[in-house]
């Protein structure tokens, strides 16, 4: 087994390939965007042909100027960069087939987000295995240190344009598996024929990610109310509160089966779900409650919001397809 130097180590370059991998992103997805407002502008040929003289002349001057090389490098590909989109449109401008080009323009970027989304998943469940063994060997005391501390590293890309925290990067690469969920429920991206189907397209992914919100909001209100009752429940049984306990809980009795197949009578303690929310919505219960009933209250509070800003993002979205 590796030692914890080795671990950090492979946990090190991991979180590397996961930053270079949302940097790549980051400068794909910009570039797409800019070619696309370029699209999208309409341009006539004489326009075109004016920014790409443009961009040589400015090229050719970049040459005349003194300052370090490796700017100088960078400066020269950024020119060219812009020089290559108009030489593209261009050519589609020229062939009349500027919407088509468009909707192929945005089909490809959308295939390669589904590669990134891939490398993503990879990474993610290779960090989580390798954080799962650091938990092990560190203990959960000096884990949860050593986690705090590691969200808070920064890493910044060659050209000092990007910059993220580790907790961005391990964002990034959690929204691999959102997304990959979503696309399960849109539109497959070899059925597009047309720039409303794009739109569609990513209305409907927008709308299941949200939909995947809404259901780790619903699931963490019910993991809070069962954290709740059994606080209550441990409450209860330390003041002996036994006209508490008959307010609020009730023995039901139901029928399960054992491993043999046989239907046996089991005795189950239930809350009385109206009691319970009389008992949480009361001012006037004995102080000893009023700690975990305010917590609660808090806690539900902020879950509600969301739970309805998500509903209502999701009411919007069905409304623009």
């Amino acid at each position: 087994m590796a030692s914890l130097v080795e671990m950090q180590k492979m946990l090190d370059k991991l979180i590397h390939k996961s930053f270079d991998n949302f940097v790549n992103y980051k400068i794909t997805a910009k570039k797409f965007d800019d070619t696309k407002k370029l699209m999208e502008k309409d341009l006539d040929i004489n326009e075109i042909l004016r920014k790409i003289e443009y961009y040589k002349e400015k090229q050719i001057e970049l040459g005349k100027f003194k300052m370090p090389e490796s700017n100088k490098v960078l400066a020269y590909n950024k020119l060219r960069e812009q020089q290559k989109k108009y030489a593209e449109l261009l050519k589609h401008v020229k062939e009349n087939n500027s919407n088509k080009y468009l909707i192929e323009l945005e089909k490809n970027f959308l295939k390669g987000k589904e590669l990134f989304r891939e490398d993503k998943i990879v990474l993610l469940a290779r960090i989580n295995k390798l954080l799962m063994s650091l938990k092990k060997k560190m203990g959960v005391a000096k884990y949860k240190q050593f986690i705090s501390e590691l969200y808070l590293n920064k890493l910044t890309d060659k050209t000092n344009t990007y910059t993220y925290t580790v907790k961005t990067i391990m964002k990034h690469l959690k929204s691999g598996l959102i997304s990959y969920e979503a696309s399960k429920k849109s539109k497959h991206l070899n059925n597009i024929k047309s720039r409303k189907d794009v739109m569609n397209r990513k209305t409907q992914m927008e709308i299941e990610i949200e939909m995947i919100k809404l259901k780790d909001v619903v699931k963490k209100f019910d993991k809070y109310e069962k954290l709740f009752i059994d606080k209550i429940k441990k409450i209860i049984d330390r003041e002996d509160d036994d006209m508490m306990k008959q307010r609020l809980f009730q023995v039901v009795t139901i029928n399960k089966r054992n491993k043999n197949g046989k239907v046996v009578k089991k005795e189950v303690v239930e809350v009385k779900p109206t009691e319970f929310k009389n008992f949480i919505s009361s001012t006037n219960e004995s102080s000893k409650y009023h700690k975990e009933i305010d917590k609660y209250k808090l806690i539900l509070a902020e879950l509600f919001e969301k739970d309805k800003s998500i509903r209502n993002r999701i009411t919007k979205l069905k409304r623009m397809i």
